[in-house]
């Protein structure tokens, strides 16, 4: 009485991963041009389809996105000493809008490691981020100024020196 019941738990089962295994063999030898999303899409392989489509993004991914990309920012920070200075013309800003949504974000930085900081951001969100939020064009109040604080760089009374 009671297996016709297991038949049908494992009968479904069993198709699920027949179908992938199929799906796999029919996809082996298609070759999926790259698409590209608009803001707030991803690719992503669904219902059975060979390529990628566009979907909508999920919050949660936006939302650790950011967090991972603040946490590289830190990184970066710490294992460079990037914001080490000994006078005001050692610093600088530079903005992270094109990095992983950084909404228009600037980030304080030491002169020297900018450039090395802008390749490893763009490697960092080439591999990591996709678009979450809708483009707007950055608006931001003018910065305060920036200066070299006891030997880092930071916020201070004087102009940003570019």
């Amino acid at each position: 009485m009671y297996k016709p019941i297991t038949y049908l738990l494992i009968l479904p089962l069993f198709s699920c991963v027949f179908f992938s295994q199929k799906q796999e063999e029919l996809c082996a030898d298609v070759t999926c041009e790259e698409i590209s999303c608009e803001v707030g899409m991803m690719p992503e392989v669904v219902n059975g389809d060979c390529c990628p489509t566009c979907v909508p993004i999920d919050e949660e991914i936006c939302n650790q996105q950011e967090e991972n990309f603040r946490d590289f920012i830190q990184n970066f920070l710490e294992t460079t000493n990037a914001l080490v200075c000994q006078e005001r013309t050692d610093c600088t800003s530079t903005g992270l809008d094109q990095f992983c949504d950084a909404h228009c974000s600037t980030l304080i930085i030491a002169r020297e490691h900018k450039e090395l900081f802008r390749q490893q951001a763009e490697e960092y969100a080439e591999e990591n981020c996709v678009d979450c939020y809708t483009a707007q064009p950055c608006i931001e109040p003018e910065p305060p100024p920036i200066d070299c604080i006891e030997g880092l760089c930071g916020y201070g009374e004087y102009g940003d020196y570019e």
